[in-house]
């Protein structure tokens, strides 16, 4: 074999190797936030922003919890974005679960 197609296997077999034990960005993110609101959008879909609230990232999938106010409850929302600074919430597509 030549030194390029051995550097290839070693390649692919440490990336088939690491790439499960990389951490699931993203994926069935969960945020907790103390009060927040939710809008119906035209298409029957909620909008749902929450302050502040605990979570790490951007999210996919995910749920947001509102602990208080009349909104509160748990939001499966299909695109979430989290603002660090602000630590708020923006969920998008969402539903009450």
């Amino acid at each position: 074999m030549t030194t390029n197609r051995v550097a290839l296997i070693v390649g692919g077999a440490l990336l088939a190797t690491s790439t499960p034990a990389a951490p699931a960005h993203a994926s069935a993110a969960l945020y907790s936030c103390d009060s927040g609101y939710v809008l119906e959008m035209e298409n029957g879909s909620l909008h749902v922003s929450g302050h502040p609230c605990s979570g790490a990232w951007d999210g996919y999938n995910a749920h947001v919890t509102l602990e208080t106010g009349p909104d509160a409850g748990t939001y499966f929302c299909e695109i979430v974005f989290f603002a660090r600074l602000s630590s708020s919430v923006d969920g998008f597509t969402c539903h009450l679960t």
